[in-house]
């Protein structure tokens, strides 16, 4: 376990702190301690670092383009958000893109419109999701 000076001399990008501030706020404090957005920062990036890899043989091996390799891998990333919320992964996705110089137009936006898609489809009332029984208590 790293000690609270090592945590402190850590640069974290602002792109990744501020995925922890009150945007109606923007010189309050973070919502969560350092320590923990250093812990969600290793995290994130060791994703991004991990698809990299992954996302290029995807590309070579289906023949998709990068677009295509990012809407499958965010899809993914977001179907588990006990793992990461939604704005890590589109942090994740924005890094993988930067990692592997990958430039797409309007990135964000496309990221946006996606999680509202997976959103849609995975809601309580989407056609698509099951009807499960509700736990009995």
């Amino acid at each position: 376990m790293s000690s609270s000076h090592e945590l402190h001399q850590i640069h974290l990008p602002s792109t990744f702190t501020d995925l922890y501030r009150d945007p109606t706020r923007p010189y309050a404090k973070p919502l969560l301690p350092f320590e923990k957005i250093c812990q969600r920062y290793d995290w994130c990036e060791d994703m991004a670092q991990i698809l990299s890899e992954p996302s290029l043989n995807q590309m070579a091996t289906l023949h998709i383009t990068e677009l295509d390799v990012i809407e499958r891998t965010y899809r993914g990333l977001l179907s588990s958000p006990e793992v990461m919320s939604p704005k890590e992964c589109t942090w994740v996705m924005q890094r993988l893109c930067e990692l592997l110089n990958w430039s797409i137009e309007d990135l964000p936006a496309q990221l946006d419109a996606l999680q509202v898609a997976h959103e849609a489809t995975n809601s309580p009332n989407s056609p698509n999701t099951p009807n499960l029984p509700s736990p009995t208590p």
